[in-house]
């Protein structure tokens, strides 16, 4: 197994749904390397390419 650095992780994606099962949006886990952590509005920013 490998260990992960990166805020993105490479498990944990999922698409989100409406009522009607149409896919409206994704989550996706986030990490902080910090031993200490850090308020997930500390992050200056994440770049996530979808296609």
């Amino acid at each position: 197994m490998l260990l992960e650095r990166d805020i993105l992780q490479a498990t944990g994606f999922r698409n989100v749904r409406d009522g009607d099962g149409a896919i409206t949006g994704f989550q996706i886990r986030l990490r902080m390397p910090s031993y200490r952590g850090m308020a997930a509005s500390l992050i200056d920013g994440v770049a996530v390419r979808v296609g």
